[in-house]
């Protein structure tokens, strides 16, 4: 029997307790090319079998048109059978455990706290890229499969390679809609945090209006002129109510400016989650009609 090293430190004890002598082929990095001296070497008239991964772990190699027809050609030659230990099953299961972090990116972009995902975003997407470059390649082989295009390939062997080529599918939906999925919500993240810089530049701003209102006329009145020489300068100086009208001022234009800039929402924080009112609007709604609009 034919292995290609590296392999699963399990094939070998199996292997060997079904009786069979184990023929090693190792490829080598960085290109992980299939050695074709090598591999024509391992064949005789005993062979029986050889066991491949594509891709291959650990080091994610996928066999080409040109590899496969080369195993193909030795399968014929010998008489012996090519059995291929596909892992697109653990696909599917990778595949769920990225659209978990997604969800949880998504409700963190879109929570009311503070936070900062870009860095989560830019490593999922890295993870779907290295799913994609494992999955991807595999469908023009497994398509081959299916419709008898490779020699040794019988045609009954066509609904068992369609079933892997269904996991291939539905794998690479999953991988496409999650990166689509990842692109709008780093968007929306962006746009969350341009939202919160405006908010904050609103609230600065209301805060300096509030405290250069009452500086204003403070510095007004700080400039002294002299009552006796002019009728307008300064009367209320030598009022006797001056003082506490010029700080009865103050406190006025201070609280009016603070109501309107409430009202106004420049000290309102900004948020794209409905209001109360609109939960309670939306909860009628849905009573008095059943279901939402």
């Amino acid at each position: 029997m034919v292995l290609n090293e590296p392999l699963y430190d399990s094939y070998l004890p199996i292997v060997r307790r079904a009786g069979g002598i184990p023929k090693l082929v190792r490829l080598e990095p960085p290109t992980w090319s299939l050695p074709r001296e090598e591999l024509t070497a391992a064949f005789s008239d005993r062979t029986k079998l050889i066991l491949f991964n594509t891709p291959m772990n650990p080091c994610s190699k996928v066999f080409d048109r040109d590899e496969l027809d080369f195993i193909a050609g030795l399968c014929l030659r010998h008489d012996a059978y090519a059995v291929c230990d596909e892992v697109v099953d653990a696909y599917e299961a990778v595949a769920e455990e990225l659209q978990e972090d997604v969800d949880e990116v998504e409700i963190s972009v879109f929570s009311e706290e503070r936070t900062s995902d870009a860095a989560r975003i830019y490593v999922l997407k890295r993870e779907l890229a290295e799913v994609r470059r494992a999955v991807y390649p595999l469908r023009d082989p497994i398509n081959r499969f299916v419709s008898g295009g490779v020699r040794g390939i019988h045609a009954d062997a066509g609904p068992y390679f369609r079933d892997v080529g269904d996991h291939l599918a539905r794998v690479s939906e999953t991988i496409d809609s999650l990166d689509s999925l990842l692109s709008t919500a780093f968007e929306a993240h962006m746009a969350q945090i341009s939202i919160q810089q405006n908010d904050d530049m609103r609230k600065i701003s209301a805060a300096v209006g509030l405290v250069a209102a009452p500086t204003l006329i403070a510095g007004v009145y700080g400039m002294n002129f002299n009552p006796a020489v002019s009728k307008w300068n300064m009367p209320e100086l030598n009022w006797r109510y001056g003082y506490p009208f010029a700080l009865g001022l103050m406190l006025a234009v201070g609280v009016g400016m603070y109501w309107w800039f409430r009202w106004r929402g420049y000290l309102a924080r900004l948020s794209i989650e409905p209001t109360e009112g609109e939960r309670e609007k939306g909860k009628r709604g849905e009573g008095k009609n059943g279901k939402h609009d």
